[in-house]
């Protein structure tokens, strides 16, 4: 490996030396590339940016990137179950941006006071910000 490092950088000293219009040609591509690649990653790193941008703007930053679900949300339900340990997310849904808050809904199981387990919808208000929720019994509407 040594010797090929060698030989490349042996065979970069003749062309600068015997062939410097080849090697400055050569020099001026390789600069144009690395400007063309630099200006690719700038255009990238935007696209991330507004994509996050538009992502935080939706609310999904107040999501749980594990299993979707808002801590605030669930916090609050299984403070009102009779058995929280009995409690499973299913799915939560947020859309909006009204004045800083974002509408939630979120489906989740539970165990009733039978020992059956029960499907449940619950509506929330969830703050853009701080991302904590306000549950509203009743749905929207019923503020």
């Amino acid at each position: 490996m040594g010797a090929f490092v060698v030989l490349v950088l042996a065979g970069l000293a003749v062309e600068m030396i015997f062939f410097p219009e080849e090697y400055d040609a050569r020099l001026a591509r390789i600069e144009a590339e690395q400007a063309a690649n630099a200006k690719e990653l700038a255009l990238l790193a935007d696209a991330a940016d507004t994509d996050a941008a538009v992502e935080r703007e939706k609310g999904f930053h107040c999501l749980s990137a594990w299993d979707g679900s808002n801590r605030s949300t669930v916090d609050q339900v299984k403070a009102a179950l009779r058995d929280p340990d009995s409690f499973e997310h299913i799915e939560t849904s947020i859309y909006g941006n009204d004045a800083g808050e974002h509408g939630l809904w979120m489906d989740y199981r539970a165990q009733n006071g039978f020992g059956g387990m029960n499907v449940e919808r619950i509506y929330a208000r969830v703050d853009h910000e701080s991302c904590e929720a306000r549950v509203i019994p009743g749905g929207p509407g019923s503020e």
